[in-house]
C-alpha cells in the first residue's frame, strides 16, 4: 500500500509539473494534486482488499476455532493499522507537496502545512472512518457476493460522476458556475449547502456507528462456506 500511495503522489505531482508548464496564467493559490491522488490510492487499494479478503480470513480463522466477534475485532485492527499508514504517508506526502509547490509550483504561495496538528485533526478521523466503511463494504461482499459488488461499483461510479462538480460547486467563489453544472450535482451542492454545518459531524458519527452495528450484524449470521 505504502508504495501504491508513493507512487500515485509521485504521478500527481509529474501530472502537477506538467500542467504547470502548459498554463497560461499563473494562479495565487495552491491545488494538493500528489496527495489527493495519494489519498486516493491508498484508500482505494484499503477498500479492495477488505473486499477480497475479508470472505477468506472469515472462512479460515472461523474454521479454526476463531469465534465470529474475535475476527471482526482483528479484522478491524487490520484495517485501522492500513488507515493509519495511508494517513501518515498522505501528510508526508502533503509536507512534501507543500514545500515543492512554494518552490517550484506556485511562487507566491506560503507553506502552511504543520503535518503533526493536521494529522491528529484529520488523519485520525479519516483512519477510523476508511476502517469502519472497508470493514462494512468487505461484510457486505462476503455476505451477498456478486450483488455486493455490483451495487458498491454503482456508489463508486456516481461518487466519481457527482464529487468533483459538487466539490468545484462548494468551494469555488464564481457563482456562475453553478449556473453551468449539471441539474442534479448542483441539486446535491445544493441540498449540502442547506444543512448547517454542525449537523455534519454528528450525522457521519451516527453513520458510522450504523455500519459498525451493520458489519457486525452481518458477521454475526455469516456461515463458513
Amino acid at each position: 500500500m505504502a508504495g501504491l500511495e508513493v507512487a500515485c503522489f509521485g504521478a500527481g505531482m509529474a501530472l502537477l509539473a506538467i500542467l504547470m508548464k502548459t498554463a497560461v496564467e499563473e494562479g495565487d493559490g495552491s491545488f494538493p494534486l500528489g496527495t489527493m491522488l495519494a489519498v486516493i490510492g491508498g484508500g482505494a487499494f484499503i477498500f479492495i482488499n477488505a473486499g477480497a479478503s475479508f470472505n477468506l480470513y472469515f472462512n479460515t480463522e472461523v474454521a479454526f476455532g476463531c469465534t465470529r466477534r474475535q475476527f471482526l475485532v482483528s479484522a478491524l485492527l487490520q484495517n485501522l493499522l492500513m488507515g493509519f499508514l495511508c494517513a501518515a504517508i498522505a501528510m508526508a506526502c502533503a509536507a512534501v507537496e507543500d514545500t515543492l509547490n512554494a518552490q517550484y509550483f506556485y511562487p507566491q504561495y506560503t507553506p502552511e502545512l504543520v503535518v503533526f496538528p493536521y494529522f491528529l485533526r484529520y488523519g485520525i478521523v479519516f483512519a477510523v472512518a476508511l476502517t469502519v466503511l472497508a470493514s462494512f463494504c468487505g461484510a457486505l461482499v462476503n455476505h451477498f457476493g456478486q450483488k455486493a459488488q455490483m451495487l458498491l461499483l454503482v456508489v463508486w461510479l456516481l461518487c466519481c460522476w457527482t464529487m468533483p462538480g459538487v466539490t468545484e460547486i462548494l468551494f469555488h467563489t464564481d457563482a456562475e458556475l453553478g449556473v453551468e453544472a449539471n441539474g442534479i450535482i448542483r441539486g446535491i451542492a445544493s441540498a449540502i449547502c442547506a444543512v448547517p454545518q454542525p449537523i455534519w459531524p454528528c450525522a457521519g458519527v451516527l453513520l458510522l456507528l450504523a455500519a459498525l452495528v451493520s458489519t457486525w450484524a452481518l458477521v454475526s449470521r455469516e456461515t463458513v462456506k
